[in-house]
């Protein structure tokens, strides 16, 4: 009988030790830590897994296992020492555990995946949205199924992604990012929420950003290789008038300014960054001389940054002025092409400049316009940048 009571209390003792373990293991986000006398809202997520693994953000950190004797998660990790030690176990329930380590506490709260998905799928917040700010950067939120999260910045020809995950609570009307760095990681308040307009309460900030376009136009990859081009380049490939520089005088004479868009592939959101350009145009007869006088408009200001000139011993072998002779090309043909400045008979030119691919449509009889170019530009990282140029107007002197 005394063994038997043995064997029961030491089958209690598993029963107990495993119910606690199993408590704890799954998804947990951290959403508040006290650590000297200081407070934080991380939201991370972290897994303690079955096999005794501890994943923060989807990364291995640290070995887990629960010591029933202590009531504490024993942590052991090669990767970072903070992770090691004991956190005793203050508060544990289906939903809700709190751990003290090193004198600090950390709450959380348990994840299930079930309810965030079906919670998402309802939210009206998945696509992309266009954050509106002062600093004259394209932001740029995506919300995916199930519970996918992107945010993009681009300032000043530079691009920044981070990727995350996000909850959507709809009896608080609240967000969670769960992310490394940007202005959304966090809970958040949805104050306003349509089909077109997402207005949220973050730290006593608002933001507002406009449902934005995730349907790209179709790309053309550019898939041609150096080895496919002729070792011999023909002058006559291109239209006549481009390579006679006194009939590029009298098409350009009346023309005062030429505005272009350029549209820079953001693949992550699968739109466009669009910036304006205008060529000033100066031609002088006498001289002649052609001068392409180049500005960029940003975040509302113009400015120069180059100037082309054609005349005299200047550019005087360079067909394709105002923009620099690629080496080596070929013609893919001719084609006509619409573009918001109007429809042009082109001649189709496809090569490289440098280690950029480019595709020009230049158009037949106006030497010095381009319709429309595509460039495939290599990043140190690895990736391409894919920019798409069109003719937005053509202004003539009055």
């Amino acid at each position: 009988m005394k063994k038997l009571s043995v064997l029961l209390l030491l089958l209690s003792f598993v029963v107990e030790v495993n119910a606690q373990t199993d408590k704890i293991t799954g998804d947990w986000l951290m959403t508040k830590a006290e650590v000297n006398g200081e407070v934080s809202e991380p939201y991370q997520a972290f897994e303690f897994k079955a096999d005794g693994k501890l994943l923060a953000m989807g990364m291995e950190v640290a070995l887990w296992k629960y010591d029933e004797a202590a009531n504490s998660v024993i942590m052991r990790s090669d990767m970072d020492k903070d992770f090691n030690g004991e956190g005793k176990v203050l508060k544990l329930t289906d939903k809700e555990m709190t751990l003290e380590k090193d004198g600090g506490k950390f709450y959380y709260s348990k994840i299930n995946y079930d309810d965030v998905y079906k919670n998402n799928e309802q939210s009206g917040l998945t696509g992309v949205w266009q954050v509106e700010n002062d600093e004259g950067a394209l932001q740029l939120v995506k919300f995916e199924k199930p519970d996918e999260y992107t945010f993009t910045d681009v300032y000043e020809g530079t691009t920044e992604t981070m990727r995350g995950n996000w909850i959507f609570n709809p009896e608080e009307q609240s967000l969670i990012v769960v992310s490394f760095h940007n202005p959304f990681r966090g809970k958040s308040k949805i104050v306003e929420l349509t089909s077109d307009k997402l207005v949220i309460e973050k730290d006593g900030e608002t933001f507002t950003a406009k449902k934005g376009k995730s349907v790209l136009p179709e790309i053309e990859k550019l898939t041609f290789k150096e080895e496919d081009f002729p070792e011999d380049q023909q002058q006559d490939l291109l239209p006549e008038m481009w390579y006679d520089f006194e009939r590029m005088i009298a098409p350009l004479q009346n023309v005062e300014e030429l505005i272009f868009k350029t549209g820079k592939l953001i693949r992550d959101m699968k739109t466009f960054d669009y910036t304006t350009y205008i060529s000033k145009i100066e031609v002088d007869p006498e001289k002649p001389s052609v001068t392409f006088t180049n500005l960029v408009v940003e975040h509302g200001d113009t400015s120069q940054y180059s100037q082309k000139h054609k005349g005299g011993l200047s550019e005087r072998y360079n067909d394709f002025f105002p923009k620099d002779e690629p080496w080596p090309y070929r013609a893919a043909g001719a084609e006509t092409i619409t573009v918001p400045a109007g429809t042009f008979e082109c001649t189709v030119i496809e090569g490289f400049d440098s280690e950029n691919k480019i595709k020009y449509w230049l158009v037949n009889n106006m030497p010095g316009v381009y319709a429309k170019t595509i460039e495939e530009i290599p990043s140190p990282f690895g990736d391409t940048d894919y920019f798409v140029t069109e003719l937005e107007n053509i202004k003539y002197k009055k």
